[in-house]
């Protein structure tokens, strides 16, 4: 049959066969299927079958849609209206396809019928025809159809565009100044025609205009233009660019231009009204508009040379600019959480046919200051407070974060007060959007004869323009002598003479003794050097061994009360029990080669051993890698004498955790107050004195990155690290690593790398003793989850859960954490659920044990908190309470997420208050909480803004959990830090149903987004760039270079993969172009080699690889690596050497010298190599220039 139809007639031949082979199917079918098939499966007519008028997309795929039996037909298509054999292109026989335009691809049929057309040209522009032959039990059918197919080019632009206006949407504003308006429709195919309509409370009216056409290829322009069309004086006038063609090339077929009258509102605007609003409250501005046709809203801009337009109402019909922030109920215009870029004159414009009107409002945004009052310094206002002072002296007050600033002034409660004010300073200095205010008076008090009074009464208050917004007030009392007051006596020589006759004394004793000491001093002179008297050398020394006293309590206040969970307040341990050193590194640099590599430590007492030359020690960690428990352990190693620690026998520790530093304190005050109980006789120039002629110091600085004035170069702080304080004295900083200090340079630099299996192990062997099965368990169960065990590398989540062994053991979300956010929330409900069960177990009031997990007022307290250029840490107890709630404060404090401590504050005469601030258990708690403030900002339009005020160095743990808390914000968070690698473990709280990652992933194309696997690099990192890649891969997007550095790469045969050192595996990745392997002096055998370059053949499209300070084999077997020089991968080893793929031996690629490399030249390489050991961190220039071709 099939060479029967290979004739010129095949179509008739291709029916016969048809019908030759579907008659006795359908002819055997029983009588009642015949009657069903007839009733319930009718044939589609001919009517209806195909749309005669269809349209196609130039260079799209494009359908003509027909809708035929699938069972039972057969369907010949014809690019022409004959049906020509030579016009015949495609045929479909039941599920056969066949003709010569299926055969050269151009056409394709559909199931039903349809004929498809691969890529639309425009000689698709014609009349096809279609044939179809069916049958229906013993009769047969046959049909013509025609369709016309138009070629059609939709605009970019899906309805027609306004020219030189303000666009929202299909609709824009503009001004009656402008004399001529344009509307086009730019590279359409067929040409949209278009015409001006003039929209008045009359009706529709058509104005004059002008009509122009230019073609581009294909496509063509059409462009209408009209001039001065309005024929009334109106605020807004309507006008409507529309096109009545269905040719379906637009979504919209008219745009509308409201045009302003700007003089006229100008003329009749009135003066603005004030409206006030707390910044973060939600603002409404009315506008007074009965049976108003048109309603525009517009804004001032900040610099008064231009609006933004808002929002317009057309009756029903509402178009607002920014609808996450400005929304439009009524004719009102609301803002739902207001800031101060909100800030303004507002006009709402109102015009229709009775009523046409312009209400001004001038908007402005005030923040109470925090706290909400002026502070008096040296006052503790969770108290009333009385300063004893001296009759004449100084008074400051202050106010901090307020908005807009005021004026303060100090003045005297009591209308006949003796108190007298004079000389005053007043500061008002910016911070971020808010301002503080300081003021500084010189004051004066002269009782008069008869007043007794020794206490008055003196009020600080907000003054000027803005101080009606916040009504601030504090009074506080000065005690002070009024015995020491000057009054006019009759015996008051009496207060001269005393005085007189003592100093004549004194001064009589000093010359009879100094003489003594000269007659002395001849006998017996003093050797040069001792010039210090011997009752003072006696009287400093015993005042260093107070005050080193005074140091080893405090510190053991410290160092012997570490909780290792926050919910069992009663478990305690000293820091020695619970101290197990994990991985150290130390930085060695090697000015000379300019080359850098990190080495193992043994032991943390190496980090002491300052060398003379380098007297400053750097010690970073990412957050819970235990920098603080490390600090203080020093501690503990030098207030017991630690034989093997080299702080033993050093005279003086200083341990200063540097978030305690407020203000612009100085160092020594802030050791002062740190360590020195009240009443002290250790003052501030002892401490100075000590410091200066001790003969060893060691300073430990803990926590640069929660440092309030980090930034100042100012500060003792900045000038202890820049060796202009204290130069000889030996000094440890530690901070987070994304947060290291500018001046940091010439330091000596040490990395904490976490907790490894042996970490882990002895921890549980050291501190769970009392219950190793527990704590075992948790170590087994982990290692069946790889997730928790790269969570574990944090010492901190560890060390969590295995004190929380008997909360989280059930848990399964906990136990199956493929996320930080998952494992920390987890492990935050179980904290949450034991308190419950806690309080269920005993005689207690119920509460409500679900209010716990309404905690959106902490969200804001730590994120206010962070989002400062201070961070606060601290929070005043009695004002947190109030904040927060009795019931929910004293949960968390149970529970011990919130800690109180009560820290000395010195006021004046060193008299110290006591003061209870309240902290999170660990920074990171409150970088949890501020995470969901930042997870739940993500639908505003304010995102961005506040995450604009978090530091991305130090605080990446916030958009980490922000990602994993919400997918919303996982999207905006990875698009906000494209550009700051942090961002992948961001992508992995979400996996692969991330957004927004595309922009992320194209940037492996130019390096943009360098994707490095290191060392350095925790195993987290390490996964989540590796999952980044993956999904590059699987995007089939192209990555240009992957880096791996110091990981000691192997092939496994089981899965394909690159085995690393960390525990992590490298698939295959289809799409990756070069890959660099760096080693410091790794020597690779000839099957770790042979491995590898099966690795690269795997990877389609890889076009090299690099290896540098690696030992690779002088000669490598290519035999089994046929692939490699079909594609003619490179292999470099280094700068200048290349792997000949057909004799397998190195050759030099510089100058003219092409050949192989000889033996001598192997063995000098090889002991370079060997005698350079070490190598960059971060991808070196050489790798750059080898991988460039």
């Amino acid at each position: 049959m099939q060479d029967r139809c290979n004739q010129p007639n095949a179509r008739n031949c291709l029916i016969a066969s048809y019908t030759e082979a579907m008659g006795p199917i359908m002819r055997s079918t029983t009588a009642v299927v015949v009657v069903l098939l007839g009733l319930f499966s009718p044939r589609v007519s001919a009517e209806t079958a195909c749309v005669p008028l269809q349209y196609c997309d130039l260079g799209q795929t494009g359908t003509i849609q027909c809708s035929f039996e699938e069972d039972s037909f057969a369907a010949f298509w014809y690019n022409s209206t004959s049906e020509r054999e030579e016009d015949l292109v495609a045929v479909l026989k039941g599920s056969v396809k066949s003709g010569r335009g299926i055969d050269s691809g151009e056409f394709d049929v559909h199931p039903n019928g349809s004929l498809v057309i691969q890529n639309v040209s425009l000689h698709h522009e014609k009349t096809f025809t279609v044939f179809t032959t069916s049958i229906s039990g013993d009769s047969e059918s046959e049909e013509t159809l025609r369709v016309v197919v138009k070629v059609i080019v939709k605009p970019q632009v899906s309805h027609p565009v306004i020219e030189d206006c303000s666009p929202f949407g299909k609709m824009c504003i503009s001004e009656v100044g402008q004399s001529r308006f344009h509307c086009t429709v730019r590279y359409a195919r067929p040409a949209v025609p278009l015409h001006w309509i003039l929209q008045t409370d009359d009706g529709d009216k058509n104005v004059t205009s002008s009509y122009a056409l230019e073609r581009n290829g294909p496509t063509t322009t059409t462009r209408v233009t009209t001039e001065n069309p309005f024929d009334q004086k109106k605020l807004l006038h309507q006008l409507l660019c529309r096109t009545n063609a269905s040719n379906q090339l637009l979504n919209h077929n008219e745009s509308l231009l409201l045009v302003e009258d700007s003089k006229r509102v100008s003329k009749l605007s009135a003066s603005p009204t004030d409206r006030p609003f707390e910044i973060g409250s939600s603002a409404e501005l009315a506008c007074p508009s009965d049976n108003a046709s048109i309603v525009l809203w517009k804004r001032q801009t900040s610099q008064g040379r231009g609006y933004d337009q808002l929002a317009v109402i057309l009756g029903e019909q509402k178009f607002v600019m920014s609808p996450d922030v400005f929304t439009v109920e009524t004719n009102s215009l609301k803002i739902e959480e207001i800031d101060v870029h909100q800030e303004g004159l507002y006009y709402c414009i109102v015009s229709g046919s009775n009523k046409e009107a312009v209400h001004t409002y001038n908007v402005t945004v005030f923040a109470n200051p925090t706290p909400p009052y002026p502070e008096v310094h040296g006052c503790n206002h969770q108290q009333y407070c009385v300063l004893d002072v001296s009759l004449t002296g100084n008074l400051s007050c202050s106010l901090t974060a307020i908005r807009p600033p005021v004026k303060l002034e100090l003045a005297p409660y009591e209308d006949d007060s003796p108190l007298s004010f004079t000389t005053s300073t007043h500061v008002v200095t910016p911070s971020g959007e808010t301002y503080d205010v300081h003021l500084r008076s010189t004051y004066a008090i002269r009782p008069t004869t008869g007043d007794s009074r020794n206490r008055l009464t003196v009020k600080c208050r907000a003054i000027g323009p803005n101080a009606h917004l916040f009504q601030l007030e504090t009074t506080f009392d000065l005690h002070f002598k009024a015995d020491d007051a000057p009054r006019t006596k009759p015996f008051a020589y009496i207060a001269l003479v005393i005085p007189v006759t003592v100093v004549i004394v004194v001064i009589v004793v000093v010359l009879l003794i100094r003489k003594n000491s000269t007659k002395q001093e001849e006998r017996n002179p003093t050797p040069k050097g001792e010039g210090i008297p011997l009752t003072e050398d006696v009287n400093l020394k015993e005042k260093q061994d107070t005050f080193v006293a005074y140091l080893k309590e405090r510190y053991k206040q410290l160092f012997n009360n570490i909780h290792p969970v926050p919910h069992k307040r009663k478990v305690v341990f000293p820091v020695n029990e619970v101290y197990v050193q994990g991985g150290i590194r130390r930085l060695e640099t090697y000015r000379t080669e300019g080359n850098v590599m990190w080495s193992d430590v043994e032991s943390y007492h190496q980090i002491i051993n300052f060398h003379p030359e380098s007297n400053r020690r750097l010690i970073e960690g990412d957050p819970g890698y235990g920098k603080t428990t490390l600090a203080l352990q020093f501690a503990y190693d030098w207030c017991t004498g630690n034989e093997s620690s080299p702080l033993n026998g050093i005279e003086i520790l200083i341990y200063l955790p540097l978030r305690l530093l407020v203000s612009h304190m100085t160092f020594v005050e802030a050791i002062e107050q740190f360590a020195i109980p009240q009443n002290g006789p250790i003052s501030k120039n002892d401490i100075l004195r000590i410091l200066q002629t001790c003969k060893s110091a060691v300073i430990i600085l803990d926590g640069y990155n929660e440092y309030a004035y980090r930034d100042s170069f100012n500060t003792d702080i900045s000038h202890i690290l820049q060796k202009k304080m204290f130069p000889c004295i030996n000094v440890i900083l530690t901070t987070r690593s994304l947060q290291l200090p500018k001046m940091c340079e010439s330091f000596t630099k040490f990395q904490l790398t976490g907790f490894d299996e042996a970490s882990r192990y002895q921890y549980i062997q050291k501190v769970i003793a009392s219950d190793p099965r527990s704590a075992n368990g948790v170590n087994d169960r982990f290692k069946r989850n790889p997730m928790l065990e790269d969570l574990f590398q944090v010492p901190l989540f560890f060390v969590l859960t295995v004190h929380s062994a008997d909360v989280t053991r059930y848990n399964q979300e906990y136990l199956s954490s493929q996320s930080v956010t998952t494992f920390f929330k987890s492990l935050v409900t179980c904290f949450h659920n034991h308190k419950t069960k806690m309080d269920d177990s005993v005689d207690r009031q119920p509460t409500d044990s679900t209010s716990w997990m309404n905690h959106e007022k902490l969200d804001r307290v730590a994120y206010e908190g962070l989002r400062r250029a201070k961070q606060q840490l601290f929070w005043e107890r009695e004002k947190l309470r109030r904040d927060l709630g009795d019931e929910f404060y004293d949960r968390y404090v149970h529970i011990g997420i919130l800690v109180e401590e009560t820290h000395y504050v010195t006021i004046i005469r060193n008299q110290k208050a006591c003061n209870v601030e309240v902290q999170f258990f660990h920074k990171l708690f409150q970088e949890w909480y501020a995470a969901h403030f930042v997870a739940n900002s993500a639908r505003s339009r304010k995102f961005e803004q506040v995450c604009e005020h978090l530091d991305k160095y130090d605080l990446y743990y916030v958009y980490r959990f922000a990602s994993g808390i919400n997918p919303t914000a996982a999207g905006k968070v990875i698009k906000f830090l494209a550009d700051f690698e942090p961002v992948r473990l961001c992508i992995q709280e979400q996996g692969d149903e991330c957004v927004n990652t595309s922009h992320l992933l194209e940037q492996f194309k130019d390096d943009k987004l360098l994707p490095v696997l290191s060392i350095g690099k925790s195993r987290m990192l390490q996964r989540a760039t590796i999952q980044l890649l993956e999904m590059a891969t699987q995007r089939e997007i192209s990555i240009r270079n992957l880096y791996v550095i110091d990981l000691k790469p192997t092939f496994s045969d089981a899965s394909n993969t690159l085995m690393l050192t960390s525990g992590v595996s490298l698939p295959v990745l289809q799409t990756l172009g070069w890959l660099g392997i760096r080693e410091g002096g790794r020597e690779m055998t000839d099957g770790v080699m042979d491995d590898i370059l099966r690795y690269v053949e795997l990877s389609s499209a890889m076009n090299g690889i690099a290896f540098f300070g690696c030992l690779l084999p002088q000669v490598v077997n290519m035999e089994s690596h046929d692939i490699l020089q079909q594609r003619e991968v490179k292999v470099h080893w280094g700068r200048f050497h290349l792997l000949n793929l057909n004799t397998g031996r190195w050759k030099r690629i510089d100058g003219d010298n092409g050949h192989d490399q000889s033996d001598e030249d192997y063995r000098i390489r090889i002991e370079y190599l060997r005698g350079q050991l070490r190598f960059e961190v971060e991808p070196p220039k050489e790798m750059e220039q080898a991988l460039v071709q």
